[in-house]
């Protein structure tokens, strides 16, 4: 007997109450979560080095995508910033001309996407800041965390 790991509950409960914003920047991520931190007043981290993404192309061939968190106090809403490209390898094909996905979590965060999208497009390090919905993504599997 073949089991089928069935991911769709899951995918609903990870999403609900999220909104997903693409970021088109050229810069690092380091750079570009010290840019989120002081443009809004947040504290995004790196997790740890053993809780990137991997991906195995082949083999013999791994790719790590980097995440930086930040969880805030005494709420249960939280901010998770992955990193899309590495080299010329992308995390989520769907997305290839797209350099980072920030993930807003929480209650507040359908009311936080439209003050993030708008504060995002006056900064003149990103290009692009726009919604993207979860079924628009055919590997959304990397994203759970």
């Amino acid at each position: 007997m073949k089991l089928i790991l069935d991911t769709e509950a899951m995918h609903e409960d990870f999403f609900s109450d999220s909104s997903l914003i693409s970021i088109g920047c050229s810069l690092p991520i380091y750079r570009l979560c010290w840019l989120l931190n002081q443009s809004f007043n947040i504290d995004l981290k790196r997790l740890s080095p053993e809780l990137d993404i991997c991906v195995h192309t082949t083999p013999d061939v791994q790719h790590y995508y980097t995440l930086y968190r930040y969880e805030v106090p005494n709420s249960s809403d939280s901010y998770t910033l992955y990193q899309l490209k590495n080299g010329n390898h992308t995390l989520l094909a769907d997305l290839k001309n797209i350099d980072y996905l920030l993930l807003l979590q929480g209650p507040i965060a359908t009311e936080l996407k439209s003050r993030f999208l708008q504060s995002l497009r006056t900064l003149s390090d990103v290009q692009l800041a726009q919604e993207v919905f979860p079924h628009q993504i055919k590997n959304i599997d990397y994203l759970l965390t």
